[in-house]
């Protein structure tokens, strides 16, 4: 069985192995959980968050190079729409 909350790790992992830059979830295949928002790949929202692909949107076909990546760049963020435990609405 195959852990679909890992997919975009694997398909960073294969892009990244093959081209040495990140991309966006376009850029490596990945469709987000839920329905897309603005017409855009990049955006999804459930009823529990938004997903929203932030950074690897550069010149170079949607990649960023992994050079150029420190512990600043944000890949992805899942906003919370509800509080859950301990995180708050809004948080991610």
């Amino acid at each position: 069985m195959v852990n679909k909350n890992h997919i975009h790790v694997k398909l960073q992992d294969a892009h990244t192995a093959e081209t040495g830059a990140a991309g966006t979830w376009a850029a490596i295949g990945f469709i987000a959980p839920g329905a897309k928002q603005n017409k855009s790949s990049e955006e999804y929202s459930t009823t529990v968050f938004d997903y929203t692909n932030k950074t690897f949107s550069g010149a170079n076909n949607n990649t960023t190079m992994v050079g150029n990546i420190n512990t600043a760049t944000e890949g992805w963020r899942a906003t919370a729409k509800t509080a859950l435990n301990d995180c708050k609405i809004s948080s991610f």
